[in-house]
């Protein structure tokens, strides 16, 4: 499959049975936890939701191949989309005395998606967003990430 320039993709992805995700149905996504190295604190769970709602949005403006399930409905899930962010990293540089202080966003994520009954691993994705910036970039890192897994898993599921 060519890859289409305006959509990003992930770093590294690999769908492993893509007949299964073809069928569609329930998905529950699991907020994303902190990885090995990575604190566990208020702004890690917000950046998490922020992958939770990219994924949500983009699957729910498409065609409804797959329902996005809240945790009460957990129990009907087919699949789940589990994961870990396993950087997030902060530097401030300052690059010249008369320059304005930036500072360097790094953040990464790693998971699956599972399917619910045989338990299997049916895909696989990673991805690392970098910036420099004046702003908070964690948000929109974490809104951007989980657009793209919603388009990986679209994009495979045909």
């Amino acid at each position: 499959m060519a890859k289409n320039p305006n959509i990003p993709s992930l770093k590294e992805a690999r769908i492993f049975q893509k007949e299964r995700l073809a069928k569609g149905g329930n998905l529950l996504v699991v907020p994303f936890s902190a990885g090995k190295n990575v604190e566990a604190s208020d702004e890690l769970d917000h950046v998490s939701l922020m992958i939770v709602k990219g994924i949500a949005d983009t699957l729910g403006s498409a065609e409804k191949l797959f329902t996005i399930l809240v945790e009460q409905d957990a129990q009907s899930a087919d699949f789940i989309i589990k994961g870990r962010i396993v950087q997030m990293e902060e530097k401030s540089t300052f690059p010249k005395p008369w320059q304005k202080k930036t500072r360097q966003f790094n953040l990464a994520v790693e998971g699956s998606i599972l399917s619910v009954d045989t338990e299997e691993i049916l895909a696989k994705f990673s991805q690392t967003k970098s910036e420099e910036s004046q702003a908070n970039r964690f948000e929109a890192f974490g809104y951007d990430i989980g657009v793209e897994i919603g388009r990986f898993l679209l994009l495979n599921a045909h």
